[in-house]
């Protein structure tokens, strides 16, 4: 790994929220490539199984994995009132926003999130022929 990749890396360890772009962009990847950076050192890492074993050495096992996305599929944030220092009311509130990005980055380990720009669309140009010629008419 380049020390581009590596500082990406622990950035999205740090930051798992956050966007692959934001990453991207924080571990010094120009803005013009971002974008596509993040998505393929993840696909180039995910692929990789000297990083796997270091994973594994490090206690990130797939049980741990389960165990922090789901506690992130459930996050909570806590909110305090306080007056002159003191804290004088905390409520405990769902935090849909963290519970989003955990399940959107659930779905895409998985599998089963498909992004728009990672679609391809092949088109059958009889058929859109015929279509157009339909609609001259």
């Amino acid at each position: 790994m380049t020390g581009k990749q590596k500082k990406y890396m622990k950035e999205r360890i740090s930051n798992p929220t956050e966007s692959k772009k934001q990453t991207a962009l924080k571990a010094g990847y120009a803005e013009s490539t971002a974008n596509v950076a993040g998505k393929e050192i993840e696909d180039r890492i995910a692929n990789n199984e000297e990083f796997k074993k270091l994973m594994e050495e490090k206690g990130i096992t797939d049980d741990y994995l389960i165990k922090k996305l789901k506690e992130g599929m459930n996050a909570d944030v806590v909110k305090t009132a306080t007056e002159k220092g003191m804290i004088t009311d905390e409520k405990t509130y769902t935090d849909y926003s963290t519970r989003e990005k955990y399940v959107k980055l659930t779905l895409e380990t998985k599998g089963r999130l498909v992004h728009l720009h990672d679609t391809k669309i092949d088109y059958d140009t009889d058929k859109l022929k015929k279509l157009r010629e339909w609609f001259k008419d």
